[in-house]
């Protein structure tokens, strides 16, 4: 069986959500009588973690590596690895079914804002500002 032809939900994916998002999600939760009990907070289309780092790397316009094999996860991070190494297939069905609008349903739209409210980084590749110490 190729990657292809592997059903989506044994692809491993990774769950993210726009912190504006997840402040919206909390919001609706405490504003909407009609949720009740555990809420995903989710966008509603989670990726792969390779398609991540591409996706990150291409805003940043440099490539980011996010290769760990697992074994050396589990060495150091014992059970917690649990959590990134295995599939977690996340959906926010509970906000999609309230009407629940995602600001940032993409990925690539949410690292692109995050990327454009960061005024701490210059706009020469690799220098980063930092303030003055007294």
């Amino acid at each position: 069986m190729s990657r292809r032809d592997t059903p989506d939900f044994l692809v491993l994916s990774m769950p993210w959500i726009h912190k504006e998002d997840e402040v919206g999600i909390i919001i609706k939760c405490i504003e909407d009588e009609r949720v009740s009990g555990p809420v995903n907070a989710s966008a509603p289309a989670p990726v792969r973690q390779a398609t991540f780092a591409r996706t990150v790397g291409r805003v940043l316009g440099k490539p980011v590596r996010m290769r760990v094999p697992g074994f050396f996860m589990r060495l150091f991070m014992g059970e917690p690895a649990r959590a990134i190494l295995y599939n977690h297939r996340m959906a926010p069905e509970k906000m999609l079914r309230l009407d629940y609008t995602f600001r940032f349903p993409e990925l690539e739209g949410a690292v692109r804002d995050i990327v454009s409210h960061v005024s701490h980084v210059s706009d020469k590749p690799n220098i980063v500002k930092t303030p003055a110490r007294f």
